[in-house]
């Protein structure tokens, strides 16, 4: 499963961006979009979750979601660095 934590005015600015890794990943990824999911979906999806991506989950996650992500293969930030990321959490 893959997981995207970007928000809604991210997503909606780059929806080419959203069609793009839809089309390309759609038949061999189940994607998760974290923005459309209730609460306990969203915890389920963390912790299934074999990839994220993301710009920065200190903003995109909750409190308490980023420990759900110790089953995660991968979690890529789509930027150039993560300074200001919280990696401790």
């Amino acid at each position: 499963m893959l997981s995207f934590c970007q928000s809604y005015e991210y997503l909606n600015a780059r929806s080419a961006l959203r069609t793009l890794l839809t089309e390309q990943l759609g038949d061999i990824a189940a994607i998760t979009w974290l923005p459309n999911l209730q609460d306990n979906e969203r915890a389920a999806a963390l912790q299934q979750a074999d990839a994220v991506l993301a710009l920065n989950t200190g903003k995109e996650l909750r409190p308490h979601e980023a420990e759900l992500l110790q089953n995660a293969k991968l979690i890529q930030f789509m930027t150039a660095g993560v300074d200001y990321v919280p990696l401790s959490q």
